[in-house]
């Protein structure tokens, strides 16, 4: 990347964490400031700059790739049977109570000791393929692994996983437990298809979006870089508490699933870490391919914006200043930027300073200077005005890019 598009992002960066504070936190009610960022003190400064100058907020997209599904059974299902699809021949399927949902006692160790308490004993288990024939247990399997087998291996607790004998070549079969489960014991069933073709891909154009943004995503599946057409999906986001919020998807012209809409409610009120999260399957003649995929990314509700109230470049005592109107919705620390240009009688113009001011503002309107010092401004020439663009404004409280 070039010196001079780096300008914007290293100088917020810089600014702002040069910053120390001690001062009191907010009042309850407000959006919290992490206290490095709480500083009072107005701070102004000026720099000379190159010709050439991007001047931009930084977009940083995200991708994730999918080769695997999830689906939530309870026990009543797992002893009738359950369906499951399969892609692949050396799929790993894997089974996990949910024992926090019963467990009185929500310590870590209890939950641990109830889960596996509930762990699936793969020796119980019946796979029936689609012409009728039954295995049980290690009969169907090239692999097994219980939930003591593995601990501390990253699973979650009570995890019980396994492989499909390489001899059984199917796209789909019925596996049940003939274990004496509660029937309104939850498990996590979770199939993980390393060798299969089919890839969701997904992806995010920005990890950080203010209230007002649009949020745009991707998702797309394909068979070895083929698109295929994606069939019946369900998406939601999930709030950094845990709430769900269905999200409405379009379809676009390549079969792929697409989200670009402004952010809305129910994200007014909740900044946090969201996710988005994909459910989704698509037919290939005779087989169903079902994939699940999640990106999270960072909402913050608009703490401020720029008041488009337009102003004009002022003599100053150290040079040229430009008022900024801001308009604040939560107390803090807001920083604002602009270039100062040399604009000739035919309408180009030359980039020649940055400067940038920030101070503590509560809400409702407040106008933050900018000065562009004496030694920055070369002596114009006839027929050359000085010009300010491209005013931005960055939240130093919470570490964001607002405009």
């Amino acid at each position: 990347m070039k010196k001079q598009q780096l300008i914007k992002s290293i100088g917020f960066c810089i600014f702002s964490l040069a910053i120390t504070s001690t001062s009191a936190a907010p009042s309850s009610g407000q959006l919290d400031l992490p206290s490095v960022n709480n500083n009072r003190q107005l701070v102004q400064f000026s720099q000379k700059v190159a010709d050439q100058v991007e001047f931009a907020k930084k977009v940083n997209p995200v991708k994730a790739e999918s080769q695997e599904y999830w689906f939530s059974v309870n026990g009543s299902q797992l002893k009738q049977g359950i369906s499951v699809d399969i892609s692949g021949s050396d799929s790993l399927i894997s089974l996990s109570p949910k024992a926090a949902l019963h467990s009185k006692n929500n310590s870590t160790a209890s939950i641990a000791k109830a889960s596996q308490d509930l762990a699936l004993d793969l020796d119980l288990v019946e796979i029936t393929l689609p012409n009728g024939a039954t295995f049980k247990g290690e009969n169907a399997m090239s692999f097994k692994a219980d939930s003591k087998q593995l601990t501390n291996t990253g699973f979650a607790k009570g995890t019980s996983a396994f492989k499909l004998d390489k001899s059984i070549k199917v796209k789909k079969f019925n596996l049940k437990t003939n274990q004496p489960l509660d029937d309104g014991q939850e498990y996590l069933i979770n199939v993980l298809e390393k060798s299969s073709p089919f890839k969701l891909k997904m992806e995010l154009h920005d990890q950080q979006i203010i209230a007002g943004e649009k949020l745009s995503a991707m998702i797309t599946m394909d068979n070895q870089g083929k698109r295929i057409t994606l069939g019946k999906t369900k998406a939601q986001f999930v709030s950094p508490s845990g709430q769900v919020f269905p999200a409405q998807l379009s379809m676009d012209k390549s079969g792929g699933l697409v989200f670009d809409k402004e952010v809305k409610l129910p994200f007014a009120k909740t900044a946090g870490l969201w996710e988005l999260q994909i459910s989704t399957s698509a037919q290939q003649a005779d087989q169903t391919i079902r994939r699940n995929s999640k990106l999270a990314f960072a909402y913050q509700p608009r703490t401020a914006e720029l008041n488009n109230t337009s102003t004009k470049l002022k003599a100053a005592n150290s040079g040229l200043s430009y008022d900024v109107n801001v308009n604040v919705n939560h107390p803090g620390r807001y920083e604002v930027t602009g270039l100062l240009y040399v604009v000739d009688n035919v309408g180009s113009k030359r980039a020649i300073a940055i400067a940038r001011s920030a101070k503590w503002v509560e809400p409702g309107s407040e106008t933050i200077s900018l000065v562009f010092d004496n030694s920055l401004l070369p002596d114009l020439q006839q027929g050359q005005r000085f010009e300010i663009d491209q005013v931005g404004l960055n939240d130093q409280s919470r570490m964001s890019v607002l405009q």
